[in-house]
Order: structure tokens, then C-alpha cells, then sequence
């Protein structure tokens, strides 16, 4: 008994001293950014920067004409239009959210890359999201799903009822077309996840759906909405804008492959197609998000963005100073593939002691530069498929090679901005593949998967 209380007593100590010590460690750091907000307040401020300033005066401006173009676009709404004047997009991302993830929006991702099953694994996700998701059937999204009760088959037959019929999705479609959805972007105090993301995956579902049927025309028509809707993503003044602007356009593209799979586009269309995927090569878009996030950290507005009080904004502007000069130094590189600038990506990737959010910024605006350099190939990969499916359509097989089309309707194979190689092809008989290798910290990506 007296070595179990010596050993009970010498227990709480332990415990005490951890407490002691966690204290201690956290009175600490609030003393230091106590500090940094005392020292940051005297220094001078970056918002007299001119750069800085017309960064933000330009967002404020570009708010302005959302505005002012959302207003003109109500006015302009016929008395017939399917959506009436006062309809509001933002409502629809509210509808949208769940507490923790989106059962349809997952079942819809899991549709586009396999039509036929839903893996074990898709299943045990789905069950999971289950058990937190807020929706009641009253709410336009709510997917009745019972794994328990129903068959993968009855889920998926009931998958391709609920997508081709969801009326939001109709709806955000006619609201682009009109206008009304100008500026709506989802809630930046959390920009890790974004409805108009799960929006886009409904759509690519929806386009999946109607590939599947055999209506690959309006199958393409749903992918040119998704792709629009997607654009909205760009508008934030955030690196996770065009983050997620890129998750929702892959959806979408492994959508169009099943909607080009299932039958030839004319040259009009092919024409559209190509017209939505070559806006993807301009930097524009990046390179103004990427500043204006720099303004935001220089000026401490990371901090109420994020929901924290106004008093802390000189501590979050002291660790983001530099933020804008990395980002004119990061946005200078944008002419070049990344392949090109690996050194000067690694000198603007450097890490400085106290800027934290500088240091962030950089490091996913350097990944954003490279999402955005493979996904900035879509509009030639898509020329190469159109080449390939014409081909196929003559010879009764695809090419075992890219050499093997003539003539190629490129100068040259597209090259990987990530490595500086070309793109791989594998292919031959009734399917092919057009993808990238694993690259500076970068996934492979599949760019195509077409079956004859």
C-alpha cells in the first residue's frame, strides 16, 4: 500500500508539473503575440503602400460592378424567365451546406468515375457522412439513402433520378445564363471547403448521368454550366479560390470524358468546348487573387476573415508582412511553365522566421501556380481526343501512339509543365489514357479515360 501511494502521489506531481508547464507555455505565446501586436502597431503601415492600396482598391471596385451588374441583370428578367428576378444564388449554397460533408455530392463523385458500383470503401465514406449530415427532407438536396435497407443498385438508379431531376441544379444553370449569379462566392471564413465545390460535382454527376443515358449533348451543355459556375471560385480574393477552382473543373472533365465517350460532337460544339477549356491558359485570374490575398495579409484582414477579434489584426499583419512582394515575385514567374523556374520557385519558397502567413501564402500559391499550369492543358488535351476519336472512328481502333495520328492537330505533343516532358499516352484498341507522371510535390493526373 505505501509504494501504491508513493507511486499515486508522485503520479499527481507529474500531472501538476504538466499543468504548471502547459500554463506557463501558454501565457507565453499570448505574451509574444501580445508583443507583436504592441511592436506591429508602431511600425509603419502597410496600407500606405500604394501597391497595397490599389489592391484593394480594385477589389472594392470589382465589387462594385458585381453589384451594379447584379441589379441591371434583375431589371432584365423577362416576366416568363424559369427563375424570377429576386432569386438568389447564395441561397442555394445555404441549402447546400451540412456539418461536416454532402451525401449526394459524394455519391455523385463516386457516379462520375464509375457508373456501375459504388466501392466498399465510397460505402463505409457514405455511412460516415451519414451520422452528421444536418439535411431534413424539406431541404431541396436531402438524398434518401439507407445502405442497411437499400442495394448499390437501388441507390444508384435512385442517384440518376434525383440528379437529372434536382431542381437547384436547373435553376443555377438559368441563373448563369441571366446573370444572377455576379460575385456569388461561398463563405471566405472558411475557405477550406466551398459549397460552389459540391455544387460543380452535381453538376459533373448530372453530366454523368446524361452520358450514361446516351444524351451526350446535353451532357456537354451541363458540363459548359459546371465550368461556369466553377469560374465563380477565381473571384476569391484567396490562394484556395483557384485551389478549388481546380478540384471543381477536374470533376467536370471526368464528366465530359463520358459525355464525349458517348457520342461525336459537331465542330460547332467542339468549337464551345475548346473556347471554355483554352480560358483556363490565361494567369490573369491567379495572379490578381494571389495579390489581393497578399493586400488582405499586409493589412491584417486574415484575422477578421477568420472570425477572430479586430484587436489581433496588427499581429496577424506583422507575420504577414512580405506577403506582397512574394506574390509580385511568385505572379512574375506566370509566363513561364514551372519546369522552367524550379530555382526561383524554391528562393520565393524560403521560409521567414515570423511571417507566418507569408509563408503560407507563398506555399500554396506556388502549388495553385502549378494545379492551375496542368489544368491550363485541357483545351489541347481535348483537340488531341478529338483527333484521337476521329481516328478511331476511320481505322476501327485508337493509335498505339500519339506519332500515329496525321495529321496532329498540334505542332508539337503537349508538354507537362511540371517535369518538361511530354504528356504520356497509352492507348490502342477499344480505350486510351492521357495522363502526367508525379511531379515537385504534385500528384499524377489522369487527364483522359475514353473507351471507343
Amino acid at each position: 500500500m505505501g509504494l501504491l501511494t508513493r507511486n499515486s502521489i508522485n503520479t499527481r506531481k507529474r500531472k501538476t508539473r504538466r499543468m504548471v508547464l502547459a500554463r506557463i507555455l501558454v501565457g507565453g505565446i499570448a505574451l509574444v503575440f501580445a508583443a507583436l501586436i504592441c511592436v506591429a502597431s508602431f511600425l509603419p503601415k502597410p496600407a500606405d503602400s500604394a501597391e497595397i492600396k490599389a489592391a484593394l482598391e480594385e477589389a472594392a471596385n470589382d465589387q462594385a460592378a458585381r453589384d451594379t451588374a447584379l441589379k441591371e441583370a434583375r431589371k432584365a428578367v423577362s416576366k416568363d424567365a424559369a427563375i424570377p428576378p429576386e432569386w438568389d444564388f447564395t441561397k442555394v449554397l445555404e441549402a447546400l451546406d451540412g456539418k461536416s460533408g454532402n451525401v449526394p455530392a459524394q455519391l455523385a463523385s463516386n457516379y462520375i468515375a464509375n457508373c456501375d458500383d459504388i466501392p466498399d470503401t465510397a460505402m463505409d465514406c457514405l455511412r460516415g457522412l451519414l451520422e452528421d449530415d444536418t439535411r431534413k427532407p424539406s431541404n431541396p438536396f436531402y438524398f434518401p439513402l439507407d445502405p442497411a435497407k437499400q442495394s448499390k443498385t437501388e441507390i444508384l438508379t435512385n442517384l440518376r433520378t434525383f440528379l437529372t431531376g434536382l431542381k437547384p441544379l436547373r435553376d443555377v444553370e438559368v441563373g448563369l445564363e441571366l446573370g444572377l449569379c455576379q460575385g456569388a462566392v461561398d463563405a471566405y471564413a472558411d475557405p477550406d471547403y466551398s459549397n460552389i465545390v459540391n455544387l460543380c460535382i452535381l453538376f459533373a454527376g448530372r453530366a454523368a448521368c446524361e452520358a450514361q443515358a446516351g444524351d451526350h449533348i446535353q451532357a456537354m451543355k451541363t458540363c459548359l454550366a459546371g465550368y461556369r459556375l466553377a469560374l465563380l471560385l477565381g473571384e476569391w480574393p484567396h490562394f484556395h479560390g483557384y485551389m478549388n477552382l481546380y478540384y471543381a473543373d477536374r470533376q467536370i472533365d471526368f464528366a465530359l470524358c463520358r459525355a464525349i465517350d458517348a457520342g461525336p460532337l459537331n465542330e460547332q460544339d467542339q468549337a464551345r468546348l475548346l473556347e471554355t477549356l483554352d480560358g483556363r491558359k490565361s494567369t490573369k485570374g491567379l495572379a490578381k487573387a494571389l495579390r489581393l490575398h497578399a493586400a488582405h495579409l499586409e493589412v491584417g484582414l486574415e484575422c477578421t476573415e477568420r472570425g477572430y477579434p479586430k484587436t489581433f489584426e496588427y499581429g496577424f499583419a506583422f507575420t504577414g508582412r512580405g506577403s506582397m512582394e512574394r506574390a509580385k515575385r511568385l505572379c512574375a514567374l506566370f509566363n513561364r511553365p514551372p519546369y522552367a523556374v524550379t530555382q526561383e520557385i524554391g528562393q520565393i519558397g524560403d521560409h521567414r522566421a515570423v511571417g507566418v502567413w507569408a509563408n503560407r501564402l507563398c506555399d500554396n500559391g506556388i502549388l495553385s501556380y502549378k494545379m492551375h499550369g496542368r489544368e491550363a492543358l485541357m483545351g489541347d488535351i481535348a483537340r488531341i481526343v478529338f483527333a484521337l476519336k476521329a481516328h478511331a472512328h476511320k481505322q476501327g481502333a485508337y493509335p498505339a501512339s500519339l506519332q500515329e495520328l496525321s495529321p496532329l492537330p498540334l505542332t508539337e505533343i503537349p508538354i507537362d509543365p511540371l517535369t518538361g516532358s511530354p504528356i504520356v499516352y497509352q492507348g490502342g484498341g477499344n480505350g486510351f489514357s492521357i495522363s502526367a507522371p508525379p511531379a515537385q510535390g504534385i500528384w499524377a493526373e489522369m487527364y483522359w479515360v475514353a473507351r471507343k
